[in-house]
């Protein structure tokens, strides 16, 4: 069975206040997407990798290639006006049958057992999506000004 790995990488850094985006952080001396691409590329499963950035980082991107000698095959979309349609984009050069995985390209310290696990678990099931039971208490803010709470048990965090 084929499998990819869509990347999304099309954040700008606007909630985070800073002229970076976090993607291009540095973590451990090489940017955050090096880290993620680099969990799937390590992967059992080893996925074909598709990266979608916005035009605009598409050469500052293959800067940091050159300068972290970032060697991880992987292939370069265009992302769209919301991720829905980076998605789209990525999922369009995906032909015939295949296991599809979307990931944020700023979670960097995805476990390769939780990359190989999830495939795993969508190869045999249909579809998988990643998640951890909430630890925090869960409300729901009523008009009044008051709140109802939730069993944090009936609920999943998703990790994509």
């Amino acid at each position: 069975m084929n499998c990819y790995a869509i990347i999304v990488a099309g954040g700008s850094g606007n909630r985070m206040q800073n002229t970076v985006p976090k993607q291009f952080l540095l973590l451990d001396g090489i940017p955050v997407i090096m880290h993620t691409l680099q969990a799937f590329y390590r992967s059992a499963v080893n996925p074909e990798i598709l990266l979608v950035l916005h035009q605009s980082q598409q050469t500052y991107w293959a800067e940091l290639c050159k300068t972290y000698h970032f060697t991880v095959p992987h292939q370069v979309i265009n992302g769209g006006e919301q991720r829905f349609h980076s998605v789209k984009n990525a999922l369009s050069l995906i032909s015939g049958k295949g296991i599809v995985s979307v990931d944020d390209a700023v979670r960097p310290l995805v476990s390769t057992q939780l990359i190989d696990k999830s495939f795993l678990i969508a190869e045999e099931k249909g579809n998988c999506v990643a998640g951890t039971t909430p630890t925090d208490s869960i409300r729901r803010l009523t008009g009044q000004g008051k709140s109802v709470a939730f069993n944090r048990n009936e609920f999943i965090l998703v990790q994509t």
